[in-house]
C-alpha cells in the first residue's frame, strides 16, 4: 500500500487549493509558504551561533551560556 500515502498528499493539496479559491486568507498563507520555501537561510542572518562544528577540520566549539 505504498501508493496510499501519496494519494492522501495529493488530496490534501487539492483541498488546500480549493480552500484558497474561497478564502483570501488561505491564498496569503499559501503565498507566504511559497516565499519562505524559496528563500535561503544564511548562517549569519540569525542570532550569533553558540556552537560551531568544522567537519573538515575535525573541531567543534561549544559556547555554554552562563546560568
Amino acid at each position: 500500500m505504498a501508493g496510499a500515502g501519496r494519494q492522501g498528499q495529493v488530496a490534501s493539496t487539492g483541498f488546500e487549493l480549493l480552500h484558497a479559491t474561497l478564502s483570501a486568507g488561505k491564498q496569503e498563507e499559501l503565498k507566504q509558504r511559497r516565499t519562505s520555501l524559496a528563500l535561503r537561510d544564511e548562517e549569519g542572518d540569525g542570532a550569533p551561533p553558540r556552537s560551531r562544528i568544522d567537519l573538515d577540520g575535525g573541531t567543534a566549539v561549544l559556547r555554554i551560556p552562563p546560568s
